[in-house]
């Protein structure tokens, strides 16, 4: 369709500030940012006295601990201090926790009645904006299952009466401890008491380059290499931590993807021979959980894509699941499988993972291309081309019936039969570049529409658009020229100027609703000035025969009078106006036609705009007077193009 509606140029400028000086960070590089000082990971066995173990009796666990003593030189300026911790793998919890703040002097403690703010962010600086706030005096702050990255805490210290920041100006030495503990489970485990299986998978390219393989995991002891993993063997048989009730645990399944997988696609498709029992959730760079995920699937009955436009599910029954993770970003993916920890003896489920670059083959109604350059920074982003028929991103929605497009297929290409009338008059007319224009016009419009409706395509789709603009654009100029009765000298250089011209606008924006006001504009502009130069050329020529007198002045001055009405009367005879009111009869049904253009009307208008467009330009050819006065006395022949528009002249 032609673009009738307004078209906005939309520019984003994204500015990236960083403070000169590494070591502050905040929207105004005022906070001093700091690294936790940690001890090094290693594997300590978590006793149930232990505050942050209680969920890890008796397991052997990765400890970090990080420990900060906080004097009074460090409590007056908390407020311009941050701290951060990187998260380089996935952990289980990351627990803050303090002391109360005592004031100690020569042989006795004191406990101050204040509070110390502890506020944490993933990503970024808090300030405003924060992801956690505890005040440590009273708990400590747990963030169970953070996410990988870089983690950023602020503390504060509050007056608890009037909830500001208090300047301590006590002389003696006032300390405060707070220590951060992340606890880790050995590799292939997860979860409270680290009970739960977790499997890194491998991903591998495929041999004809057209996605990624997600095989067995590594730490699985099999002897070949399987895309699709037998579920039941793998999961975990133990339920939730010590002391609590459950029937389900969880079993998790990590998917590191590579840089060359973005602009991809992760398919996820489950297959059971019963009913399936599992309940599935994905997160990025975290281990999920049923608080804390990105996407999830439930049941075939529950609405199970928390609304998200990235997780697209294609089929689901109770034996099946079939769904797509669109566009994951490069990094770490982990699956969650939560199921009953007894199951079905006679389940037997299928997971099968892979990267493809379009989503569920574009649904067979479409092809699979990309766009941009894969070099050393790039990558390429893969999207659906739907066929005529067919649209959205995986050409899933059917835009028009087969036996709806079989008439638009019909109205549209046969409209353009209607190129005849101007092609066949032009031709007996002997207009031979005309009669050319007009049915090359008709058959490549009718070519174009063949193929915009989803029917046929002889050449490619932009080909042929670009032949049917320009070509109708040549042939409005083609129609102008025709009706300024210039001579064949003139007329070749403007035929090569004009296919020039809407050669440009057609590959500038062809379907600019602007270009066909232009394209009128350029042919009755040209028209008019052949008839200008015509007619001044006329009265010049016999201004200059007169010699120069008194009464030759009052003559030309007469003449100037009488020069309008007898370009009316010259233009009188030339024209055949019945033909040009139904000229412009027609072309106002063709403009009417075309701003009554709909998405779902537009076959049925544009098929009347073919009809009242290509008669229109019949009627103009035909308003065009085969004989014309020459000196008033004599008859122009037919094919006489250099005919003039001559005012009669009296002699005095």
């Amino acid at each position: 369709m032609i673009n009738t509606g307004p078209i906005f140029d939309i520019s984003t400028t994204i500015y990236v500030k960083d403070c000169k000086n590494q070591s502050k960070r905040g929207q105004l590089c005022s906070k001093s940012i700091e690294e936790l000082s940690c001890h090094n990971s290693s594997l300590c066995e978590l006793g149930q006295s232990d505050e942050s173990s209680k969920n890890y009796t008796g397991v052997s666990v990765r400890c970090l601990t990080c420990k900060k003593i906080f004097k009074e030189s460090d409590l007056q300026d908390l407020a311009s201090k941050t701290y951060f911790l990187d998260m380089p793998h996935p952990v289980e919890e990351l627990m803050i926790s303090g002391i109360d703040l005592k004031s100690s002097e020569a042989h006795h403690t004191e406990k101050i009645g204040n509070s110390l703010m502890c506020y944490a962010r993933y990503g970024a600086v808090p300030g405003d904006v924060y992801d956690y706030a505890v005040d440590l005096t009273k708990m400590p702050l747990k963030i169970s299952l953070p996410k990988i990255g870089t983690w950023y805490f602020n503390m504060q210290l509050i007056d608890e009466l009037n909830v500001q920041l208090r300047r301590l100006q006590n002389s003696s030495e006032l300390r405060y401890s707070v220590e951060w503990d992340v606890v880790e489970c050995p590799d292939g485990n997860a979860g409270p008491n680290c009970s739960w299986l977790r499997y890194m998978l491998q991903v591998s390219q495929r041999d004809s380059s057209d996605g990624f393989l997600v095989s067995s995991p590594k730490n699985l002891n099999v002897s070949v290499e399987l895309h699709n993993l037998h579920l039941e063997p793998m999961l975990s048989n133990t339920s939730y931590g010590i002391g609590t009730e459950s029937d389900f645990a969880w079993t998790y399944f990590d998917i590191d993807v590579p840089r060359d997988a973005i602009g991809k696609n992760i398919h996820i498709e489950l297959i059971a021979n019963v009913s399936i029992n599992y309940q599935l959730f994905i997160r990025f760079n975290g281990l999920p959980s049923e608080s804390n995920w990105d996407y999830f699937y439930l049941s075939q009955s529950s609405h199970s894509d928390n609304g998200s436009s990235m997780f697209k599910l294609y089929k689901r029954s109770e034996r099946r699941v079939d769904a797509y993770l669109l566009y994951p970003n490069e990094g770490l993916w982990t699956l969650g499988l939560m199921h009953p920890v007894q199951s079905n003896p006679n389940l037997r489920t299928e997971l099968s993972l892979s990267v493809e670059n379009c989503p569920n083959q574009c649904s067979n109604h479409g092809s699979c291309e990309f766009n941009g350059d894969q070099g050393p920074t790039g990558f390429r982003y893969y999207f659906c081309k739907c066929d005529g028929r067919f649209g959205g991103f995986d050409c899933s929605v059917q835009l028009v019936s087969l036996s709806g497009q079989r008439w638009h297929v019909a109205f549209l290409t046969a409209s353009n039969a209607a190129a005849l009338l101007p092609a066949i008059f032009a031709l007996r007319q002997k207009a031979y570049a005309e009669w050319i224009v007009f049915i090359c016009g008709g058959v490549s419009s009718a070519l174009y529409h063949s193929c915009d409706t989803g029917s046929w395509c002889s050449l490619s789709f932009h080909v042929l658009q670009f032949m049917d603009f320009w070509l109708s654009f040549v042939a409005v100029l083609t129609t102008f020229l025709y009706l300024a009765f210039v001579s064949e000298v003139v007329r070749r250089p403007i035929h090569t100027l004009s296919f020039i011209v809407t050669a440009l606008l057609s590959l500038n924006g062809v379907t600019n609703y602007k270009n066909i006001p232009l394209v009128v504009a350029l042919g009755a502009f040209v028209m008019l000035c052949a008839w200008s130069l015509e007619v001044f050329g006329s009265c010049r020529s016999s201004s200059l025969s007169l010699p120069i007198s008194i009464a030759n002045t009052q003559h030309r001055l007469v003449k100037v009078k009488s020069w309008f009405p007898d370009l009316l009367k010259a233009l009188n005879k030339r024209f055949k106006w019945r033909f040009v009111f139904a000229g412009l009869v027609t072309l106002g049904m063709a403009a009417l036609s075309r701003n009554l253009e709909t998405p779902e009307s537009y076959w049925i208008w544009h098929s009347i705009w073919h009809v009242s467009i290509y008669s229109s330009a019949f009627f103009f050819l035909c308003s065009r007077s085969s004989s014309t006065p020459q000196n008033g006395t004599e008859e122009a022949t037919e094919d006489d193009d250099t005919s003039s528009l001559t005012i009669q002249q009296t002699s005095h």
